[in-house]
């Protein structure tokens, strides 16, 4: 798929406009969901145009991550492939659940088929939230006209998404908290990653239960003069590439 967007793994019935159920989950750049809570479903690829957030991830520089989040204990990881270029889902993340241990593991992309979960359906549940969690990463992906862009921190540290998780096969599955887009994303597309900052990420994973509203009020999007993005290259846009050049600066344009 080199040189073209995301298979469109998860595009819409043009007649019915109903997401079709993916007759089996797939690893890389397939759909993973059909779930109302995961928008576009869950898909990587386009959708009638759209595209799923979040989709593809990085993170490239798991040495920084003892400086930025001191507070976590940071096993040995040489079973987890880092650094990582172009995180799909349904592989394995690096991040921390709010099982009260602080310790960063191994979690599998994908919760029941759901990548991702908005953040006004958890602001909008009547019980408290429990299984919370954080998956580390560097930066991440969106797609315009099928051209990817690379959004990360102006410091160039390491971050925290918001996620759920969830036991599964004796490992910890987890998805991705979406929610408005700040000004920066928004030029490219309709949703964001929830990127924790400050006392939200201890907030988040504390062990209690949190109240829905409380949920509501930490899932919100990160300050645009934060963040910084660039055009990189079509390479990523398969999910199997997962090398430093996906980072390279986009192709030039001949029309």
């Amino acid at each position: 798929m080199e040189g073209r967007g995301p298979a469109p793994a998860c595009a819409a019935n043009p007649q019915t406009g109903a997401h079709a159920k993916a007759a089996a989950i797939r690893k890389g750049d397939k759909c993973l969901s059909t779930s109302p809570l995961c928008h576009n479903g869950g898909s990587l690829g386009y959708g009638e145009g759209e595209v799923s957030m979040c989709g593809r991830f990085t993170l490239t520089k798991p040495q920084a991550l003892p400086a930025a989040f001191p507070q976590f204990r940071y096993p040995e990881f040489s079973e987890t492939r880092l650094p990582r270029y172009n995180i799909a889902p349904t592989q394995d993340v690096l991040g921390v659940r709010n099982d009260g241990r602080g310790t960063a593991e191994v979690m599998r992309w994908g919760v029941r088929g759901r990548i991702n979960i908005r953040a006004e359906s958890i602001a909008a549940r009547r019980s408290a939230v429990a299984r919370r969690c954080i998956e580390f990463a560097d930066g991440f992906y969106e797609w315009r006209d099928r051209r990817p862009f690379y959004y990360t921190l102006r410091s160039g540290e390491p971050f925290a998404f918001a996620g759920l998780w969830e036991p599964s096969n004796g490992l910890a599955a987890c998805d991705v908290v979406t929610c408005r887009p700040n000004s920066l994303v928004a030029a490219v597309h309709d949703r964001m990653p929830v990127i924790l900052s400050g006392d939200g990420v201890a907030l988040w994973l504390d062990p209690e239960p949190l109240p829905a509203d409380a949920a509501g009020a930490i899932l919100r999007p990160l300050d645009a003069a934060l963040m910084a993005v660039r055009e990189v290259s079509r390479r990523v846009n398969n999910a199997n590439y997962d090398a430093a050049e996906v980072l390279a600066a986009a192709e030039p344009r001949l029309f």
